[in-house]
């Protein structure tokens, strides 16, 4: 039988979100020129990091982090220190709509509190 240790796992962890971060950094690197965002590279690289801890407080899925910071970013212009207002949390933080849905939500939330898409 094989035992994996808990600081075994925590490594492959690491390995596996830094390598989401890269592929993510990468994406929104593309939207950043394509959208015109402003974001330098080690910008880009702070909301990364940033982005995807939040993301990682409502969902688990890779695809499902990707289109929150892609909705964060594009709409509200990033991280900035602050979090997201009680309602968003809530609805973010919700179990019972699915992943996809909540970021729905979340999507219309921000569009009616800050209109379409913007440039930085």
């Amino acid at each position: 039988m094989l035992v994996i240790r808990d600081e075994q796992l925590k490594v492959f962890e690491r390995d596996r979100r830094g390598d989401f971060e890269q592929r993510l950094a990468a994406h929104l690197g593309r939207l950043n020129a394509a959208r015109g965002w402003g974001f330098s590279e080690s910008d880009l690289a702070e909301q990364v990091k940033r982005g995807v801890a939040s993301g990682l407080r409502f969902f688990q899925r890779e695809r499902d982090v990707a289109r929150y910071c892609e909705v964060v970013l594009d709409r509200l212009g990033g991280w900035h220190g602050e979090d997201h207002p009680a309602d968003a949390l809530s609805m973010l933080g919700s179990n019972s709509s699915p992943p996809a849905r909540r970021i729905e939500y979340f999507e219309r939330w921000v569009n009616r509190r800050k209109g379409p898409p913007r440039a930085r």
